[in-house]
């Protein structure tokens, strides 16, 4: 299990995502991807949904598959998944974005033959206008009753804990590939046991990782990572990433232009 991340310049050097390198990276996705890319109003939403795609073809460029002979399908939910011969069974991934990060979260050990992994990053702040108390009562319908106690008792935290409940919660449904369609408060993590249920059962082949990334573009992420493991066996919580590789955009770019001709007056 490892990690890639890009951070994305947004506040610290903003005039590095100019539009003729937008244009570049474009290229290097299929036709349906640069359409659906195209149609982000934002281009801070367009960039954030062209690395996220360009990721996981950078991982299989690194294993000697050449962009032409890629190809993803996506689940009814919408999961992606690789559908590229050799690598279909052998590689899972998943992807999340927010604000400035995007995150790449793959597995290649599916030794027992469960390629589900999900991961989730949000940035840790409230959202514009809303208070602490706004947020939790907002999500309140999604949390467990001990979730909800452990939150009205105040912890040194608040803020962290309900970030680590929303992105652990998003890891592992996501990792099932049922996103939203899964009923949040059916999940139910204990603090002070560092123990997660399902209804009310406590979960076993499964490994969890949530942690905290510090200044990304000037601030903190929270993370969670969940991938399927021997069903035989206990969950296993850990409160630290696996190992996390860091990539530049421009240097992601770059790399995956090498592998094809770009136009001159694009490529300028």
């Amino acid at each position: 299990m490892s990690i890639c991340l890009v951070s994305l310049p947004f506040a610290s050097s903003p005039e590095s995502l100019s539009d003729a390198l937008f244009d570049r990276a474009l290229l290097l996705v299929d036709e349906a991807s640069q359409a659906a890319i195209k149609r982000f109003y934002h281009r801070e939403d367009a960039w954030r949904g062209l690395i996220g795609r360009l990721l996981p073809r950078a991982l299989l460029n690194e294993r000697g598959v050449e962009l032409g002979a890629m190809s993803f399908d996506r689940t009814n939910a919408g999961k992606p998944f690789v559908t590229t011969p050799f690598y279909r069974d052998k590689l899972a991934f998943n992807v999340s974005h927010d604000h400035s990060a995007v995150i790449m979260a793959f597995d290649e050990d599916l030794t027992h033959g469960i390629p589900c992994v999900g991961v989730d990053i949000m940035k840790l702040e409230l959202p514009r206008g809303q208070t602490l108390a706004q947020f939790t009562d907002m999500l309140e319908d999604q949390l467990s009753r001990n979730e909800r106690d452990y939150l009205a008792s105040s912890p040194e935290d608040p803020l962290h804990a309900i970030f680590l409940l929303w992105t652990l919660k998003e890891a592992y449904t996501k990792s099932l590939g049922l996103g939203l369609g899964f009923d949040f408060s059916r999940i139910d993590y204990d603090f002070q046991a560092k123990q997660i249920k399902i209804d009310g059962e406590v979960t076993k082949g499964w490994v969890f990782y949530v942690f905290t990334l510090n200044e990304l573009d000037g601030s903190r992420y929270q993370c969670a990572l969940v991938r399927g493991a021997d069903s035989s066996k206990p969950s296993v919580m850990h409160h630290s990433g696996p190992g996390i590789r860091t990539l530049d955009v421009i240097t992601l770019i770059d790399r995956l232009s090498q592998t094809i001709h770009i136009p001159s007056q694009v490529a300028q």
